[in-house]
Order: C-alpha cells, then sequence, then structure tokens
C-alpha cells in the first residue's frame, strides 16, 4: 500500500502513523510518501513504483473523518472512493486478500 502525506499538519501526520502500525499489524507492508513535494509529483510517482493500492491522506478529506483510495489499476483520476479512516486498515486489508486470490 502506498500512503502519500499530503501536508505535515498534526491531524494528517497523525493519521499517517496511524495508518502505518494498523497496516503492520495486519501483516501488509506499506510505503509512506511523506516528501514536501507537490501533489502531482507524489501521484506519478505512486504511478511510476507501481504499488497497487494507494491511500491519500489530505486534510480536507480528513476534516470529514475519511482517507482517499485509489487502486493503480484505476485510471480515471476522478474514480477515488472516501473510506472512513476508522476503516480503512480493515477495507486495505481485504483489498490485498481479494488480490491474492486472483
Amino acid at each position: 500500500v502506498h500512503v502519500v502525506q499530503m501536508s505535515e499538519s498534526e491531524a494528517v501526520t497523525q493519521a499517517v502513523a496511524r495508518i502505518e502500525r494498523e497496516l503492520q499489524v495486519l501483516g501488509i507492508d506499506c510505503l509512506i510518501d511523506d516528501r514536501d513535494e507537490r501533489p502531482g509529483v507524489k501521484f506519478k510517482d505512486a504511478d511510476l513504483i507501481g504499488i497497487p493500492l494507494r491511500v491519500t491522506v489530505g486534510e480536507k478529506a480528513l476534516a470529514a473523518g475519511n482517507v482517499e483510495f485509489k487502486p493503480r489499476s484505476e485510471r480515471d483520476p476522478k474514480k477515488i472512493e472516501h473510506i472512513p479512516l476508522d476503516q480503512i486498515a480493515t477495507f486495505l486489508h481485504n483489498k490485498v486478500q481479494e488480490g491474492s486470490k486472483s
């Protein structure tokens, strides 16, 4: 799972750390992109790296209690799912399990 951190605000940083911890407990590898780069650079790099699942943690979605999920296979940049922060680890675990059955 590629976790893209969109700002260095306390709330976003804590949410990213939480996601990382929860994924580690579930045995899911994740890459945290907390670089000081523009969003477009981070998204382009995410596509180039090729990690199949991307989670974006930004202030706007987080204010509503959500993070953004997008599978790499989805080419439409507007097709993003908003998943509640407290459910993202389980959601990703299910996606990883689905992928391992394919």
